[in-house]
């Protein structure tokens, strides 16, 4: 089954690529950055809600069942996404970040979500948006799901998710 994904999802890339290319900008201004600014670190149970609202926001157009649970510490969401069969990939990531230490080393506001030059030698990169969880939690998460969400838009979800966040 695998295989068969990996050839179906190769020969529909390419339009995915368009569009993803076409929206990726208002994808980084409007959506990536809004979610970065959410301060969700675990201690801070108002930005959790903010972010775990958010997601659902993000998500109620292309889900089929949103659950929320209550967690131990943050509240879990899980969702079901049909695709084109009925087996289904469980997919999790998280929405919390870790709460930010030593303030004062970060170049921007860690939950600004600002685009700006790094200093020297990372100046090379060009423009970078920094961010708390931008690297390791949040970006991955908010690009996975404009991912599912394009998919499912032009019915090429090849196969049934259940995400849990």
């Amino acid at each position: 089954m695998r295989l068969k994904i990996l050839i179906y999802m190769n020969n529909q890339s390419s339009k995915i690529e368009e569009i993803i290319r076409n929206t990726n900008k208002k994808f980084i201004e409007e959506d990536l950055t809004n979610f970065l600014k959410i301060s969700s670190f675990t201690l801070n149970k108002e930005a959790i809600i903010e972010a775990k609202d958010f997601i659902i926001s993000y998500i109620s157009d292309f889900c089929e069942d949103i659950k929320e649970i209550e967690g131990e510490i943050n509240p879990l969401l899980l969702a079901k996404v049909k695709g084109k069969i009925k087996d289904s990939l469980l997919i999790y990531m998280m929405y919390d970040t870790q709460p930010v230490n030593k303030e004062y080393k970060w170049i921007s506001n860690p939950f600004g979500a600002e685009v700006t030059q790094l200093p020297k030698p990372l100046d090379r990169l060009g423009n970078c948006l920094i961010a708390r969880g931008a690297y390791n939690s949040k970006t991955p998460l908010l690009c996975f799901l404009n991912v599912v969400k394009i998919l499912k838009e032009e019915k090429k979800l090849p196969i049934s998710l259940l995400l849990l966040f």
